[in-house]
């Protein structure tokens, strides 16, 4: 028999400039929105707060909803302008942060240092490329149809094959409008 999940537990404790958030329990989907909303909480409560600790010691397992919660006590934090310290993370959720790539996020000193040094990979990081060609052919002598009958291999459809040679022009215009669509960017 398989025991039953231990809920969330927290525990919230305030200094003079820093708070304390420890956690034990499985953080899922039914406890996350707990914690968002302590983290509420102690970063409107009087007083200047500079750092804030959430402690994951007793943390026995996360999930997807638990790494959002994580996510976005970084940004209420960040937005306070509160530094976020993540500690005592037990291997199960160090293993998520690496695999999601938002260790280097959650636990950088500031959010807005990891946001800078992050890179899109589609915004290219050199000089602009030169425009890509559809099968390096040059622009100025490709045409869609740049194969003539006589240059057909013995494997080409013939004019009995069951599909018509207009499926196969509209396969090469396919091709061609996914050659020519413009790169992806990051906003």
């Amino acid at each position: 028999m398989i025991p039953a999940p231990e809920p969330l537990r927290l525990t919230s404790t305030e200094t003079a400039g820093a708070a304390r958030i420890e956690l034990h329990g499985n953080f899922d989907h039914q406890d996350a929105h707990r914690l968002l909303d302590t983290v509420t909480e102690v970063l409107a409560g009087p007083g200047r707060l500079r750092h804030l600790h959430v402690d994951c010691t007793g943390m026995a397992d996360v999930d997807s909803s638990g790494l959002s919660a994580l996510l976005m006590t970084r940004r209420r934090a960040d937005a306070a302008g509160v530094r976020l310290h993540l500690e005592g993370r037990p291997p199960v959720l160090e293993r998520m942060l690496q695999v999601t790539g938002t260790l280097s996020y959650l636990t950088s000193p500031h959010a807005g240092l990891a946001r800078r040094e992050y890179t899109c990979p589609y915004r290219p990081s050199g000089p602009a490329a030169p425009p890509r060609t559809p099968h390096a052919r040059s622009a100025s002598n490709w045409t869609p149809h740049a194969r003539s009958a006589s240059t057909r291999t013995p494997h080409a459809r013939s004019a009995t094959s069951p599909r018509s040679s207009t499926s196969s022009t509209r396969t090469r215009a396919k091709r061609l409008q996914h050659h020519r669509s413009p790169p992806r960017s990051c906003a």
